[in-house]
């Protein structure tokens, strides 16, 4: 299970290094998955008492820009309205590339099961796109009222206006 991270309310700034610069980030049982304005960082947090960096990517984008999620292996970013995907099977060795989907100027993006539903800037509505292995192929997509925006909750979505 990925859990946020509220970094000033679990970690101090000295056991992480430059951790006022993360301003998102995921965790599963055994990495911290960090982004900052400047990329992103994997910290091994198997020992809580002394995390270790164990990679980082730089990935620019607007300051305090960003969203971070996990399907399996896979990382989804979010940086300056573009979407990136990095395989972290081995965190040591990972490279960040841009997922090339039909939306432009993306919004938000959340990740739903196998589902990655995203929205974009100037188009009212969601596209859902089914992550299958390497592949992300468009699933469906549907108009919703202008607006509106959409956050995850219990693996659903709930509209917000």
């Amino acid at each position: 299970m990925l859990l946020p991270v509220r970094f000033f309310s679990i970690y101090k700034a000295a056991d992480l290094g430059c951790l006022r610069s993360y301003h998102t980030g995921i965790s599963d049982t055994r990495y911290l998955y960090c982004l900052s304005d400047f990329g992103i960082h994997i910290w091994n947090i198997e020992n809580i008492e002394k995390p270790e960096l164990i990679s980082s990517q730089s990935l620019t984008g607007i300051y305090y820009d960003g969203k971070i999620d996990k399907y399996q292996n896979n990382l989804f970013i979010l940086k300056g309205n573009k979407l990136y995907k990095s395989n972290v099977e081995n965190v040591a060795h990972f490279e960040i590339k841009d997922l090339e989907l039909t939306d432009s100027r993306i919004e938000n993006f959340t990740i739903i099961d196998s589902f990655l539903v995203v929205s974009s800037y100037g188009f009212d509505g969601l596209n859902v796109y089914q992550i299958k292995n390497d592949t992300i192929e468009l699933f469906s997509n549907f108009r919703i009222p202008a607006g509106y925006t959409f956050q995850k909750y219990k693996n659903r979505i709930n509209f917000l206006t």
